[in-house]
């Protein structure tokens, strides 16, 4: 029986009158890291959100495992898909053991315990009781990255992780992502550090004005570098953002 995880098939979004992406397949099994590759404002981010229910689709459909999730926010996270938004948004009122505490789905046992979480990100350990709303933009980045984890994911969609990170941040997250490979989580990875894309990714999907234009594997891109420029219509030299 094939992998499940996160499908998509299909989805169309739009800004009012204006199609933003269109015909957008892509597929995430459980353990796989997928990056999402493109140029600035070729549709990364916003299809990211479209697959969390945050930018109505009105053509297509998100399924979970094999099952169609409803197009309402809240009830594709219960599906199993979990959003790590660029701007981070951690709840600055609460402690980093608070912000853990209300991620917890009922039902649904996290795959990595407090401790192992705390092992990965060690940082984060020594400002449990502290407000995250204080905290450096890096320990913010490795707070909403386990607090996705909590929620006991079938898939993170993960936007710009590194971007203005110092390299110990970096490290941290991409270690967290081979953990997450071991533990069957599928990762949807938007990264404007191609390199750093190129060395965490197993499949890569590019964009271009809305839609899939490309698509390449680990080992294709491991035999022969030069498919990045001719199946991806990419620059191995170039970083990009969304």
């Amino acid at each position: 029986m094939a992998e499940l995880g996160l499908s998509v098939r299909g989805i169309e979004g739009s800004y009012g009158q204006g199609i933003v992406i269109q015909n957008i397949d892509i597929d995430v099994p459980p353990g796989n890291i997928t990056c999402l590759m493109g140029l600035n404002g070729m549709g990364k981010t916003t299809t990211l959100r479209a697959i969390m229910g945050l930018l109505p689709h009105s053509a297509g459909e998100v399924l979970v495992d094999g099952v169609a999730v409803s197009p309402v926010p809240h009830k594709r996270a219960r599906a199993g898909i979990a959003y790590v938004p660029e701007d981070r948004q951690v709840f600055p009122t609460l402690t980093v053991a608070e912000n853990l505490r209300v991620a917890r789905r009922k039902g649904r046992k996290p795959p990595l315990a407090d401790d192992e979480i705390f092992g990965i990100f060690p940082k984060l350990a020594d400002r449990q009781m502290q407000l995250a709303g204080t905290m450096s933009g890096g320990e913010q980045q490795m707070l909403v990255i386990a607090r996705a984890i909590v929620t006991a994911p079938t898939v993170i969609l993960l936007d710009e992780p590194s971007e203005g990170l110092a390299p110990e941040y970096v490290d941290a997250i991409y270690s967290a992502l081979q953990i997450l490979r071991l533990h069957s989580i599928g990762v949807l990875l938007v990264e404007q550090n191609f390199k750093m894309a190129c060395t965490a990714g197993d499949e890569f999907v590019v964009l271009n004005r809305g839609s899939v234009v490309g698509r390449a594997s680990r080992r294709e891109v491991a035999s022969d570098p030069s498919v990045v420029e001719r199946h991806l219509s990419l620059s191995t030299s170039s970083s990009f953002s969304d």
